[in-house]
């Protein structure tokens, strides 16, 4: 499991007699089966962050929460928990905003990116969108005084209507939610849920070369 720094390795201690069940297994069906493996203990895994997650005021950020697995040439299968693409994930909202269906997602809003929400952050300036070059340069010579570089920020007030403006804000920083570290701790789980996955598939898959040889016969 990893995201951002966080990684969590499982060590099959103590299912030494599956491993070697599992390396007596042609190589695909040795592949095979990790994949159905890991893909277990990932989902363990990633019920583990979205559950330590923080909710937020439209639950949009717990639903970027997602796994991806991988297999390399040499055979190594590894799951990945994060966060879905930022521009995918905002088409799905958008689109469960405009009353299509699918993706899973409803509601409307935005989800900040994880390494923000999972990690402490330092206090900041926060300043507006830069302003374009041409838009500066006519400013500049329309008006003849010195523009800023940024779009001023529109902060909502509690009691007042309008908005008030500013070019900057002071950020006092965040303490982080450490939820990713919080599931990585719990690992037993995701290890269980593989060898008991890897165990039930081995059944299957040694059943089915031995019908296999048989039919040969």
């Amino acid at each position: 499991m990893a995201s951002k720094g966080v990684i969590s390795k499982v060590s099959l201690d103590g299912a030494s007699q599956l491993i070697a069940e599992l390396e007596r297994l042609p190589k695909n069906v040795k592949r095979r089966v990790l994949g159905k493996m890991v893909r277990a203990g990932g989902t363990v895994s990633l019920n583990k962050v979205r559950s330590n997650a923080p909710k937020g005021k439209t639950g949009l950020f717990k639903r970027s929460l997602d796994k991806n697995q991988k297999t390399y040439g040499s055979g190594a299968v590894v799951s990945m928990i994060g966060q879905q693409k930022r521009k995918k994930f905002s088409d799905k909202t958008r689109d469960r905003a405009r009353g299509k269906k699918g993706g899973g997602i409803s509601g409307k809003g935005f989800a900040p990116p994880i390494h923000l929400v999972n990690s402490a952050t330092k206090s900041h300036r926060i300043l507006g969108a830069k302003r374009g070059l041409i838009r500066r340069l006519f400013q500049l010579a329309w008006n003849r005084r010195n523009v800023a570089r940024n779009k001023p920020i529109a902060f909502r007030v509690a009691g007042k209507r309008k908005p008030i403006f500013r070019q900057w804000a002071n950020h006092p920083g965040t303490k982080g939610y450490g939820f990713m570290q919080t599931a990585a701790a719990a690992i037993g789980d995701s290890k269980r849920a593989m060898i008991s996955k890897g165990s039930a598939e081995l059944k299957i898959e040694l059943a089915s070369i031995a019908r296999k040889g048989t039919a040969r016969k």
